[in-house]
């Protein structure tokens, strides 16, 4: 992952693999408003289920990558999902 800093750009390196869970199964419409916390953008739920068409969506945010997946669906086609957040390990000025 290669993020723009003011001066230049910046690659950064996920070394350990770290994954952190946050939220193991809410609703859509909740899930972007934690969403919208993290990454500091708008997420509405049509962007979030039109973007998981493969069941996750990978949205960066300013330490690292959220990990968004569905975890469940439930008979009335109401989508649960899941939150893991992948911070950056390893910072390096390119």
């Amino acid at each position: 992952m290669t993020q723009n800093n003011r001066n230049d750009q910046q690659g950064s390196l996920n070394v350990y693999g770290y994954e952190f869970t946050i939220v193991e199964k809410e609703p859509t419409g909740e899930v972007c408003k934690i969403l919208q916390k993290i990454t500091k953008k708008k997420i509405k739920p049509d962007y979030l289920r039109k973007r998981a068409e493969n069941g996750k969506v990978e949205i960066p945010y300013s330490q690292g990558i959220s990990m968004v997946e569905i975890v469940d669906i439930s008979p009335s086609n109401r989508r649960y999902w899941c939150i893991k957040l992948r911070p950056n390990t390893l910072s390096c000025a390119a």
